[in-house]
């Protein structure tokens, strides 16, 4: 059982201590270092605090919530997490497997089918996922955070140092600057559609010609606007994949037809005026147009879902840009406000605001209530903790008149003020 709780059958379990230490990785901008060593004739990772920052308990605080995010991880695309010890010869570390073989960066410069880029695609969508499911946000999701093991080529998403979850009052903070939303860089409390933003660059490092269309919705500035999950991304790959893929091939048998037609067509010529016959040109022009055909109706059939999904995105497009007059509106209001206090009914006032937005749009708008009613809610959720997050971090008047930039007699009048607009509201 480990310091969490949790049972498990791990190498750890066995009799014996570590040797064979060799530093593998040390964290430029961060905290940490990696070590490899052995047990029992075996590989392990030890994930530990660089011995020239020393035993403090920042960083030991750090070291164990990683511990305690990764320990609840069981997936078969992600690092196995298995103790937290301290080691005599690396302190305080997490015990945790060892994966040979390169990261996502090194295996995107050698020469890969693209089946095979898609299963490893998929694999690194299913290893985000499932930290979802768990209520974990990865918040640094890079390739250089991905290993593809020797054995197989199979993901491993590895460095869980800046992951949060419901669990921590205190939120985690970091990321990679290229790889970071917009909102990551503002500040702004971590959510799913930061780590669906890096998702948008992962799929363009694998596939730098190919889904430029779900790349861009990964990626798109106002995060209610990007998919909600991971699960829409893996749909929208697979969409990609049922209507395209079949164009393509159904493209090529027909310019393989006409190769063939250009250097069978004069045998058939002289056939015919031997035979007087023309069945044989028959059946190839009625093969050439019976393939053509196919492929104008698989064409149209994948313009049609194209044109259906395009129309569904101007539609939210402008849904969103009325939602963010709201929005904007507010966060101007608050960035005005002096002290804390006097956002008290910001989030009652612009919920009400947005409310009415939604039910207006809702009514004229009666084939897409049902995900006009999830945006919303998605909109709302995001949106909140950021106002709120904005109105905290206005000094309150007690401080104010702590620090000497109001005297008693504002700080009265200023909580009588905010009285009186209570009585007022209820």
């Amino acid at each position: 059982m480990n310091s969490s709780g949790i049972p498990v059958d791990t190498p750890m379990d066995s009799i014996g201590s570590f040797y064979d230490y060799k530093l593998i990785y040390t964290s430029a901008t961060g905290y940490s270092a990696v070590y490899q060593a052995k047990k029992n004739n075996k590989y392990f990772a030890l994930k530990a605090i660089k011995k020239e920052l020393g035993n403090t308990t920042r960083f030991n605080e750090l070291l164990k919530r990683e511990f305690d995010i990764m320990s609840n991880v069981q997936s078969p695309y992600c690092v196995e997490c298995w103790n937290l010890i301290t080691d005599s010869n690396v302190g305080l570390c997490i015990v945790m497997q060892y994966v040979e073989g390169v990261t996502l960066t090194e295996w995107t410069k050698e020469q890969h089918s693209n089946a095979e880029k898609q299963r490893v695609l998929l694999e690194i969508l299913d290893a985000v996922s499932d930290l979802h499911n768990l209520q974990i946000i990865h918040q640094d999701v890079k390739p250089d955070n991905i290993i593809i093991t020797k054995i197989g080529a199979h993901v491993k998403l590895i460095d869980l140092g800046l992951s949060d979850n419901d669990t921590y009052i205190q939120k985690g903070r970091g990321f990679t600057d290229e790889f970071a939303s917009p909102e990551q860089k503002a500040g702004f409390q971590s959510g799913i559609s930061d780590d669906i933003w890096s998702l948008g660059h992962i799929i363009d490092a694998l596939f730098p010609n190919k889904y430029s269309n779900v790349k861009k919705k990964c990626r798109k500035q106002n995060p209610n606007k990007r998919y909600k999950s991971v699960t829409e991304i893996k749909r929208a790959i697979t969409a990609y994949r049922k209507w395209v893929a079949p164009v393509i091939i159904i493209v090529s048998l027909l310019i393989i037809l006409l190769i063939l037609s250009a250097v069978i067509y004069p045998k058939y010529t002289r056939a015919i005026e031997k035979l007087h016959t023309i069945d044989s040109l028959t059946i190839l022009t009625n093969s050439l147009d019976s393939a053509n055909s196919r492929m104008s109706v698989v064409i149209a059939e994948y313009e049609a879902q194209q044109n259906a999904a395009s129309e569904k995105d101007r539609f939210f497009d402008s849904v969103h840009q009325q939602y963010d007059k709201v929005y904007n509106k507010w966060m101007n209001k608050v960035n005005k406000m002096k002290y804390s206090e006097a956002g008290a009914f910001v989030f009652v006032d612009y919920t009400k605001e947005l409310n009415s937005v939604y039910e207006t749009i809702s009514a004229n708008n009666p084939k897409w209530t049902k995900d006009l009613t999830i945006d919303y809610e998605n909109y709302r959720t995001e949106t909140c903790p950021k106002l709120s997050e904005k109105v905290q971090s206005k000094p309150t008047i007690n401080s104010l008149l702590e620090e000497g930039k109001i005297s008693q007699e504002e700080a009265d009048s200023l909580h009588q003020l905010i009285w009186s607009d209570m009585q007022n509201r209820y």
